[in-house]
């Protein structure tokens, strides 16, 4: 806990200081809600859940936005471990701001529904008998009468409000972000690496890459990649390509023999052509 307060500073202190007043405000509400007051300061205790739940989405995303900045110039795997720390210290916050929003939402419902079922005032008696044949005056809406109506409302705008910002606060800790819904040593990682990295047009890595998580036996599955076999068929085709253009004899065999130990998933067109060219490389044979 002290930790959180050290790395996310006045945003942490904020979260706790909302969230407290909001618990504050909620335990006073159903104190108080034999009265019309209950509903009154459940309406107040509603705000301020409000505010510790959005302080809580704000800071989330601040951290997130600051993780992501400093990682940007990184290579994996550095870059996708340090991401996945600095998320999951900003989830802190999240379980921060939910743990106190819900116990103020809590006494806030309580007190608010309570002090509204509160009827305001009695009726006022009827004429006295002996005033029978007076015309009584028109009555006009008391004061407190036109407030039930406005307050109601309000606290069914700000109630809604509070209840959207605590949904929205407890999403980070349900929801992870594309890329780190997988372990750090989930060698699925490879194939997302991979990916990456021929989209960058960086062959040599993006393959190696590709043959690793293969190597040791990830799941292409879990990575959710738009198309292993065209990852496959790229670098294959590639490292085809480069054992064609070896510059020596000596290359070639090495390059083919490489591609004859490949963990990766070919189909029958490229076993077919890899057999070709291990034939080539056996007549090169001296």
């Amino acid at each position: 806990m002290v930790d959180l307060f050290k790395t996310h500073g006045v945003v942490a202190f904020a979260i706790l200081a909302a969230g407290l007043a909001a618990i504050v405000a909620g335990a006073l509400a159903v104190a108080s809600s034999k009265e019309r007051l209950g509903a009154k300061v459940g309406l107040g205790a509603l705000g301020l859940v409000a505010i510790t739940c959005t302080l809580t989405v704000a800071g989330v995303m601040r951290a997130r936005i600051a993780t992501d900045q400093a990682v940007k110039t990184l290579e994996e795997p550095l870059k996708t471990q340090l991401t996945v720390k600095g998320y999951a210290e900003s989830s802190n916050l999240s379980k921060l701001g939910v743990a106190l929003g819900v116990l103020g939402l809590v006494g806030a419902a309580i007190g608010t529904l309570r002090g509204l079922a509160v009827k305001e005032g009695e009726a006022k008696p009827q004429a006295a008998d002996g005033e029978a044949g007076a015309t009584a005056a028109p009555e006009e809406p008391q004061l407190g009468e036109m407030s039930d109506s406005m307050l109601g409302l309000g606290a069914l705008v700000v109630g809604s409000l509070a209840l959207f910002s605590l949904v929205a606060a407890f999403m980070p800790l349900v929801m992870k972000p594309p890329g780190l819904d997988l372990p750090a040593d989930d060698p699925a990682r490879k194939f997302r690496e991979a990916e990456t990295l021929l989209s960058e047009g960086r062959a040599p890595e993006g393959c190696a890459a590709l043959e690793e998580g293969f190597q040791k036996g990830g799941d292409p599955k879990k990575a959710k990649l738009r198309s292993v076999e065209g990852l496959v068929a790229e670098c294959f085709d590639k490292r085809i390509d480069e054992a064609l253009a070896a510059g020596s004899p000596e290359d070639f065999q090495r390059l083919v023999t490489d591609l004859e130990g490949t963990k990766m998933p070919l189909d029958d067109t490229q076993k077919k052509r890899l057999s070709d060219v291990v034939a080539m490389k056996d007549q090169a044979k001296p």
